[in-house]
């Protein structure tokens, strides 16, 4: 996750591990507060919200369709998408809309599936109700 967020916002990986401790249950705040200095929200979405929303089981785990049905219009946003990766491990890679872009594992495998993404939007750019909706 730290590679993700020094890879999107291009910084030193250092001065992300000084602000997000991956491991505390705060982790998503502290998310958020990292892209807050880069004038970025940091919006959060498991993929089981992704099915409430939509009630079609087989497209949980598209990144894709996930960003055209909370973020219509914020296509090309970047995003952190993370799952089980190809060593079964949990896994984080970047998206810039549809497109990985960036792969911390040398590799470069990707996810085989995804349980959340962190979409990254411009403050200012959401209105309360659609991040109420999120």
């Amino acid at each position: 996750m730290a590679a993700c967020l020094a890879s999107i916002f291009e910084v030193p990986i250092e001065q992300v591990e000084q602000t997000v401790n991956i491991a505390d249950d705060e982790w998503a705040q502290q998310v958020d507060v990292f892209a807050a200095q880069y004038g970025y929200a940091a919006l959060s979405i498991p993929t089981c919200r992704f099915l409430e929303k939509t009630g079609k089981a087989h497209i949980v785990g598209s990144l894709e369709q996930a960003i055209d049905v909370f973020f219509p219009g914020f296509a090309d946003c970047y995003c952190i998408a993370y799952g089980p990766g190809p060593r079964g491990l949990t896994h984080a890679v970047v998206y810039k809309g549809r497109q990985m872009v960036h792969d911390p594992f040398s590799e470069g495998s990707g996810l085989k599936t995804v349980e959340e993404i962190i979409v990254f939007v411009k403050r200012g750019e959401l209105t309360s109700s659609q991040i109420d909706e999120v």
